[in-house]
Formats: C-alpha cells, structure tokens, sequence
C-alpha cells in the first residue's frame, strides 16, 4: 500500500523535507526498503520543482540507508549495480508527482530531477507520467464524470457511468506497465505512456466539456449542462462525425482557457496503489 505525503504552495524545501520526514519517521527506526518506496511524495502547486527536489533526496538518501541495513537482492538490470544511482532512478521515477499550469515551468521540473536522478553517460528515466500540466481544482473525480455532475454527489448516468468505471478500473495496468520502464529505459516509458493516454481518451474529453460548463460563464445554466450531456451521451453511444466534433472543440475550447487535470483518473496509481515489480525487486 503506498502513502500520500501531500505539500502545498505555502511550504519552503525545508518545510517539504520535514513532512516527508514525519512519514518516514512513522515507519519506524530502520523502514525497510519497500516501505520507503511505496511513499509519494505530492506536490499540486510544484513551482519550480524544489521541494520535489528535496524530498527526493532525502528519500533516496534513506533507501541506500535501507539497502545497507536490510540488505538488497542482487539486481537483474546493471544499472543498478551502483545502489546510490539506482535509488535516484527509482525514487525520481516512482515516488515524486507534481503538478504546474504552466508548460515551461512543466518541462523545467521535469529536467531538473532528470538531471539528478541520471548520471552522466548513463541511460535516461522518464518522468513524464508524474510530472504533469495541470491544475487539480479543475478537475473532477470519476464519480463527478459519471454523473455528469461538478458540484454534488449523484447517481452515476446509465450510459456514461459504466464506460467511464471500465476505462477508470482498466488504466492503473496501463500506468504500471509506464512505472515498469521509467527507471531504465525512457523511450519505452513514453510508448506505454502514450498507450495509457489514449485508453483514457474519453475520460478526457467528458471531464473537460464538463469542466468548461462548471467553469464558464454558463455554470448555472441547467439547459446548457443538458445539451453538453447529450452530446456526450450519443458520442458514447456510437455516434461518431458531427457529434465528435463537437465535443473536440469544447474540449479544445476548455484547455485554451484553463489546465483541467482530474487527478483521480490521470494519477489512478495514486488511488489504486500498486508497487511495480520495478520496485519490488529493488526491495
């Protein structure tokens, strides 16, 4: 079972290390290897990627610590014959997930821990799945999608709700196929990422005509969800043409305007909690 450790905008780097450190605390004076590697540490306003930063040291840090006391199996890939390089690896890579509106300040965070996390010469991670565009206060959770309601609990829609349930229960196998790879090979990371992507396709575009209503300038108009909910209702339905289209371009529409990010579906790992073997067989 994995353990959020949750930070915020308010915090410095050392503020971050101290929370991290409270939930590594709470796992007991020598935490096994697991343990450590099944925390994530989460940042929803990552900024310039500091705090993300110093929570993966330290956590890296405390692995190798870990590696020593408990001893580490011998490892199937070379890569992981240095314990200090592959504790970067699998911590930068598994650990830390973070959010920005912002696509520069995205791509910079993401270069930053791959610069740490790699040594020079040696193979790149893939830090893309964790490391996102995205503002969590625009998005909705999985029940909110298939109710096809922003702001208040409801019966999931006879259409919507089942088909968003199968993609929802189906995508952490697609993630954890993304976290195998991420810690050693990097363009196959990206492949299985974009194969997640496309499965969760409609989650998408649901969540963002739904979160152009909610956000927009016609939140309170009934009529208006109705005719979004329709549209998403035949498109779900078979329809593809003229309906597609439509719901693209609202979609389209909403992510000029706003980073909508549905944390529970993009980050379904987070919910669903699996360990990759990666990071078993580092354990």
């Amino acid at each position: 079972m994995t353990t959020l450790v949750e930070l915020n905008a308010e915090m410095d780097p050392v503020a971050a290390v101290q929370r991290l450190y409270a939930h590594v605390d709470a796992l007991g004076p020598r935490p096994r290897p697991g343990a450590l590697l099944a925390l994530r540490v989460v940042d929803p306003a990552m900024g310039d990627g500091r705090r993300l930063l110093a929570c993966g040291r330290v956590l890296a840090m405390r692995l190798t610590w870990a590696w020593t006391a408990h001893g580490r199996p011998e490892p199937p890939i070379d890569l992981r014959a240095d314990p200090t390089a592959a504790a970067r690896r699998l911590v930068a890579t598994g650990c830390l997930y973070g959010l920005a509106a912002e696509r520069e300040a995205v791509t910079a965070v993401r270069r930053l821990i791959q610069r740490w996390a790699v040594d020079r010469g040696t193979a790149p991670v893939c830090v893309d799945h964790a490391i996102r565009r995205g503002e969590r206060g625009l998005g909705f959770s999985v029940g909110h999608l298939a109710a096809f309601e922003p702001a208040r609990a409801a019966a999931p829609h006879p259409v919507i709700g089942p088909r968003l349930q199968a993609i929802h229960d189906d995508h952490p196998r697609l993630r954890q196929a993304v976290l195998e790879q991420a810690p050693w090979d990097a363009r196959a990371a990206r492949a299985a990422l974009r194969r997640a992507d496309a499965h969760l396709d409609a989650m998408r575009v649901v969540g963002d005509v739904l979160a152009g209503w909610a956000h927009g300038a016609r939140a309170g108009c009934r009529s208006e969800r109705r005719r979004r909910l329709d549209l998403v209702v035949r498109w779900l339905s078979g329809e593809a043409g003229e309906v597609e289209a439509r719901l693209r371009r609202l979609q389209a529409a909403t992510r000029r305007r706003w980073a909508t990010f549905h944390w529970q579906s993009e980050f379904s790992e987070l919910e669903q909690q699996p360990v990759p073997r990666a990071y078993q067989e580092a354990v």
